[in-house]
C-alpha cells in the first residue's frame, strides 16, 4: 500500500508544480501614501545592544542559520500598490524643510557637556546658544576638510533620497566659540579641537591659541530622545507603531546600493539610530541616518605603512588570518592630489559591493528594492547635489569638481546595475483600449545590455492566459499594450518579461471601471 500512496503524491506534487502561478490581486483602493505610524506610543526602552554579540550574530550565527533555510526572500512589505514606499517615520522627503529650527545651523557659543556622545568615538556632545545639542567632529591631521565635508554632503543626499537625516553643518570655530564655565572644559575644547588641522591662524608648537581657527562638522543630535540603534533584523517590540519587520523594509534592504553610491561601505552601530520625538506618552518613533562621517570614502583611507597595508587600512582581514599575519599585503594607498576627497572613485561595482559588518535586511534586497533605490537617485536634481556640495564648503575648487564627477558616475553606475536586473517599466495612462508604459531605462539613457524586445502575457487573476503570448519591441522609451475588452472579465495581469527571461518581470494589475480599464497596482 505504501508504494502506491508514492507515486500518487509524487503525481500530485507534478501537477501542482505544473499549474500556473495565481497572480496577487490588488484591492480597488487608492494607492497608499502616507503611513499612520505616528500614533503615541509609550517612551521605548534604550536599547544598548552588546557589540561583541551583534557582530558575532552578523558574521556566524545569522549566516549558518540562513544557510539552512530555503526560504527565497519576500517582496518588500512597506510598499504601496503603485511598488512605491510611502512617507512614514522611515522614508519622509523633505522632512528636513518639515523640521523648523532643527535644520538650522548651531548658534555659538557652544557649551560642552559632561555627558558622552550616542555615537562614541572621537566625538563631542555640546550644545548651542539655543540650548540645542549637537555632536562636533574634526577632521584628520592629514586629511583637511575630508570628514568633515563627508558627513554634511551625505547627510544632504541621503536626505534627497528621502531619508531622515541629521543635519549637519561645516563651521570653522576657536576656542572663544565655546562657553567653558566648568572645570576641565577648557582642557576638552583645547585637546578636541588640537586633533585637527588649523584652517586659519598660526600654530604656536602644538599649543591651540585664541587666533586660530578648527573646521568642524556640528551634527543636530538627538533630535528628540535617543533610543538607541535600529534593530537589523526584527521590528521593535516595544513601538506598537512598528508593524513591518525590518528585514523586509525597502527602506533598508535599499542601503547597499544608496551606501554604494555615497562610498560608505561601514555601518556601525551609531548610524541608524531610533529617537522619540515628543513628550514621554504622547510622542512616537522616527528612524534617522546620522553618522556619516566616512562616507565619500572617509573611512576607507588607505595610508602608506612600511609595513604593507592593515586590516584597518585596506587589507583583506582572512588573507591576514589565513596566514597568521605572516604574509605582507601590498597597500594602495589612497590619492594624495585632493586630501578632501577619500577612498573614492567612478569605478564601482554595486554588484560586489558590502556593508561591513554584514546587514540583514541589505542581503535581501530584491532586484525590485535595487531598482527602487535607483529610481530615487535619478531622481535627485542635479541642483541637489551641487547645493550638498555647496553646503560641504571644500575650499578646493578642483576638488569639489573632482567629487561632483564621481557622484554622478557612481549614480549611473548603481543605475545600470539596478535596471539590468528587472524590466525596467513604468505605467504612464490607460486609453483607448491600450496601457502606454515607459521603459524607464531607454527615457533615461540608461545603458543595460539588455534586448529591447519584451514579451507580454495578458492573464486573468487566476493566472490563465487571456490572449496568447506577443512579442513587443518600444518605440523609443514607449511600450504600447493592446487590452481586451473589458466586458470579458474585470481583472487583468498584464506581465512584461524581457527576451530570454532573465530579468524580473513587470506585472501591471488592472480592473474594469466605467466600461474600461484603470490601473489597480504594480509589481516589478
Amino acid at each position: 500500500m505504501q508504494k502506491p500512496l508514492s507515486r500518487t503524491l509524487a503525481f500530485a506534487v507534478l501537477l501542482v508544480g505544473c499549474a500556473a502561478a495565481r497572480p496577487a490581486r490588488f484591492a480597488g483602493s487608492p494607492a497608499v501614501l502616507q503611513v499612520a505610524d505616528h500614533a503615541p506610543i509609550p517612551l521605548p526602552q534604550l536599547r544598548d545592544p552588546i557589540a561583541t554579540l551583534a557582530l558575532a550574530s552578523a558574521y556566524v550565527r545569522r549566516p549558518v542559520v540562513e544557510a539552512l533555510d530555503p526560504r527565497r526572500a519576500p517582496d518588500a512589505r512597506d510598499v504601496n500598490a503603485l511598488d512605491e514606499v510611502p512617507h512614514s517615520s522611515w522614508f519622509c522627503p523633505g522632512c528636513v524643510e518639515e523640521s523648523g529650527d532643527e535644520g538650522e545651523p548651531p548658534v555659538l557659543p557652544f557649551r560642552i557637556l559632561a555627558s558622552p556622545p550616542d555615537s562614541g568615538g572621537d566625538a563631542l556632545a555640546a550644545v548651542d546658544a539655543r540650548g540645542r545639542r549637537f555632536e562636533l567632529r574634526g577632521d584628520s591631521p592629514d586629511r583637511p576638510g575630508m570628514r568633515t565635508a563627508a558627513a554634511v554632503i551625505a547627510s544632504r543626499l541621503a536626505a534627497a533620497f528621502g531619508y531622515r537625516t541629521a543635519p549637519a553643518f561645516a563651521i570653522d570655530v576657536g576656542l572663544t566659540d565655546f562657553s567653558l564655565p566648568n572645570t576641565g572644559d577648557d582642557g576638552r575644547a583645547r585637546a578636541f579641537l588640537g586633533a585637527g588641522p588649523v584652517t586659519a591662524g598660526s600654530p604656536a608648537g602644538g599649543a591651540v591659541t585664541v587666533e586660530e581657527r578648527y573646521r568642524i562638522v556640528a551634527v543636530r543630535w538627538p533630535i528628540g530622545l535617543d533610543r538607541g540603534p535600529t534593530p537589523s533584523n526584527d521590528r521593535r517590540h516595544d513601538d506598537p507603531n512598528d508593524h513591518v519587520t525590518h528585514l523586509h523594509r525597502r527602506t533598508l534592504r535599499a542601503l547597499t546600493a544608496v551606501f554604494g553610491w555615497l562610498g560608505l561601505g561601514s555601518l556601525g552601530p551609531s548610524v541608524l539610530r531610533d529617537t522619540y520625538v515628543g513628550a514621554p506618552g504622547s510622542g512616537h518613533l522616527h528612524h534617522y541616518l546620522v553618522d556619516l562621517g566616512d562616507a565619500l570614502g572617509a573611512g576607507a583611507v588607505v595610508r602608506p605603512h612600511p609595513g604593507g597595508a592593515t586590516v584597518g587600512d585596506g587589507a583583506n582581514p582572512w588573507v591576514t588570518l589565513g596566514s597568521f599575519g605572516l604574509y605582507t599585503q601590498p597597500v594602495r594607498p589612497t590619492q594624495q592630489r585632493w586630501l578632501s576627497i577619500g577612498e573614492l572613485d567612478e569605478h564601482l561595482s554595486p554588484a560586489d559591493f558590502s556593508l561591513a559588518p554584514p546587514f540583514a535586511p541589505a542581503d535581501r534586497a530584491l532586484p525590485a528594492d535595487v531598482y527602487w533605490a535607483a529610481k530615487r537617485m535619478l531622481a535627485i536634481p542635479d541642483g541637489a547635489i551641487e547645493a550638498a556640495l555647496d553646503a560641504g564648503r571644500m575650499r578646493d575648487a578642483s576638488a569639489r569638481a573632482r567629487l561632483a564627477e564621481i557622484l554622478r558616475a557612481r549614480r549611473l553606475r548603481v543605475a545600470e546595475w539596478a535596471f539590468s536586473g528587472i524590466v525596467p517599466c513604468e505605467p504612464v495612462r490607460v486609453d483607448a483600449g491600450e496601457l502606454v508604459l515607459r521603459d524607464e531605462a531607454a527615457s533615461r539613457g540608461i545603458t543595460t545590455g539588455a534586448s529591447p524586445a519584451y514579451d507580454v502575457d495578458l492573464l486573468d487573476d487566476l493566472g490563465r492566459e487571456v490572449l496568447p503570448r506577443a512579442r513587443l519591441t518600444a518605440t523609443g522609451a514607449t511600450l504600447n499594450v493592446a487590452l481586451p475588452a473589458a466586458e470579458a472579465l474585470d481583472y487583468l495581469v498584464v506581465r512584461i518579461t524581457g527576451s530570454g527571461g532573465q530579468r524580473r518581470a513587470f506585472e501591471a494589475h488592472l480592473r474594469r471601471r466605467d466600461g474600461g480599464w484603470t490601473i489597480a497596482g504594480v509589481r516589478h
